[in-house]
């Protein structure tokens, strides 16, 4: 089965995608045409971000611009596809979240990537802050569980 989703992160730092991808488990694939999938669309989903409902064409499933890909990837294992924004604003991530998929939408935080788009809204803080002269650090705070970015002026 298919069930090819696009979350509502937008990416505009591919190096700051890169350090969130990291830390869940993933490595960054720049300039990786083509993301593993099923292979076919069935046309069979009803996930809330199903990609053809929010305005993707199947035929253009498994093509992408960069790719995300586990660290201990393996044959068979599908892989989060990174292409333009349906938009226009930015890029998207695009996978099939079935069967294989199953283990990315855990990892990353479910069809709208929640836990990807923490890390990576973290990263491109951090990298803006240090840019500004900012020595930056991270923390959890004890009370909430929340992942918070600490920056002091250098």
């Amino acid at each position: 089965m298919s069930h090819v989703a696009t979350g509502t992160c937008r990416i505009h730092d591919l190096d700051a995608l890169e350090i969130a991808a990291e830390r869940l488990g993933f490595e960054l694939r720049r300039g990786q045409t083509e993301y593993a999938w099923f292979g076919r669309f069935l046309n069979d989903s009803a996930v809330g971000r199903d990609a053809i409902k929010q305005g993707a064409k199947a035929e253009d499933f498994g093509k992408c611009d960069h790719a995300l890909r586990l660290k201990n990837h393996k044959s068979g294992d599908y892989e989060i596809g990174i292409k333009p924004a349906l938009d226009g604003n930015g890029l998207r991530l695009e996978y099939d979240q079935w069967g294989a998929g199953h283990k990315l939408a855990e990892m990353v935080g479910g069809t709208d990537a929640t836990k990807l788009q923490d890390e990576y809204n973290l990263a491109v803080a951090a990298r803006r802050l240090a840019r500004q002269g900012y020595k930056v650090t991270r923390r959890v705070n004890q009370e909430t569980g929340e992942q918070q970015v600490v920056a002091l002026k250098a």
